[in-house]
């Protein structure tokens, strides 16, 4: 066999170890053993009014795979959204077995978060392509190959149907998911 071909194979396994790794964490995660859910931080503190509105292209600009910063640095910049509320707008990408996956990257080939809801029926009849606004307690960065991930998710009740990025980051969100008003 040429060097090539033997270089061509190592490569080949390699990649296939690395996206395997990255699909096994993903199923693997387990938002009940988390620190933040043994502290008891349930969907009853997750009121969308004092959540956080997630930039994410930002937050994975200082905390994500292509971040120039230190992992350290990184952690520190993950460390205020880690545990907290949030809430995020993105398209449907991945529904299964209580896990929602938002894709919020135009360049992200799957999803980049990923959601645990404590009811399975919550998300049973979301449609993949449709945007959804959702509250949630952040739990872990993400990286080159794992999303972000957070649990106790709340689909919440929006008065428009989409959003672009562009659309949510202007001042009068025209055109955007936007939470009811009580």
């Amino acid at each position: 066999m040429s060097a090539m071909k033997t270089i061509g194979l190592i490569m080949l396994a390699l990649a296939g170890a690395i996206v395997g790794a990255g699909i096994l964490g993903a199923l693997v995660y387990d938002p009940a053993n988390s620190e933040a859910t043994r502290a008891e931080v349930s969907a009853a503190t997750l009121d969308p009014h004092t959540a956080t509105h997630i930039n994410f292209p930002d937050l994975v600009w200082e905390t994500g795979c292509h971040s120039r910063y230190s992992e350290e640095k990184k952690a520190d910049k993950f460390r205020p959204f880690k545990d907290k509320p949030a809430i995020l707008t993105g398209e449907v990408a991945h529904i299964e077995g209580g896990k929602l996956g938002l894709k919020l990257m135009a360049d992200t080939l799957t999803y980049d978060m990923l959601i645990s809801f404590r009811d399975p029926k919550d998300i049973y009849d979301l449609e993949k392509g449709s945007h959804v606004m959702v509250a949630f307690i952040m739990r872990s960065a993400g990286g080159c190959f794992l999303p972000y991930t957070g649990d106790n998710g709340v689909i919440l009740p929006t008065e428009e149907v989409a959003c672009t990025y562009q659309q949510l980051s202007s001042p009068s969100r025209a055109g955007c998911l936007v939470p009811k008003q009580r």
